[in-house]
């Protein structure tokens, strides 16, 4: 099986080759392929990936639990299936899943969809009237611009999930 992970590169190296285009002087030597939302190279829609990549890292050694905060799922270009579909299917780590309603934001909580594979799927929950950035902190300006205001209460809701969960975890 091949390493899903290692021959792309990240999304601020990604950025980074897209900002100096064709000036090979300044490109970044990072080699690998971009991802993107779609399934095609290039980074056409800014989406972030961290629950993507907290789920392909969840598959190690001593992890006890994996938490998917309003996560986002990429295909590869030569690949017909979801990243993250493939990964949650064969991870067997006890799993939270917490989302936000569809939006352009999540991609339509295309990461939902990982709740229906999950082998150790211990709690999945739709948080009502969230904006992705509700699952960041600190959130920034760009977030809630693209996205929606974060809330107080429903941040609290995302942190009581959270400390649930490492208590659960911690027994």
């Amino acid at each position: 099986m091949r390493d899903i992970a290692a021959p792309h590169r990240s999304p601020m190296q990604c950025r980074a080759a897209e900002h100096h285009g064709g000036d090979r002087a300044r490109r970044p030597a990072a080699q690998g392929r971009c991802l993107r939302p779609s399934g095609g190279e290039g980074d056409a829609r800014r989406l972030s990936a961290g629950g993507l990549s907290s789920l392909l890292a969840a598959d190690a050694p001593g992890v006890v639990g994996f938490v998917g905060l309003d996560p986002f799922d990429r295909t590869l270009a030569d690949e017909g299936k979801r990243l993250g579909l493939a990964a949650a299917s064969r991870l067997q780590t006890e799993a939270l899943l917490l989302f936000a309603p569809p939006s352009r934001c999540n991609a339509d909580a295309v990461g939902a969809l990982w709740s229906t594979v999950l082998p150790a799927l211990w709690r999945d929950e739709s948080i009502g009237e969230a904006s992705h950035c509700d699952f960041e902190s600190p959130t920034d300006w760009l977030c809630r611009l693209a996205c929606g205001n974060s809330d107080p209460a429903r941040q609290q809701r995302v942190r009581e999930r959270l400390l649930e969960a490492a208590a659960h975890w911690m027994r």
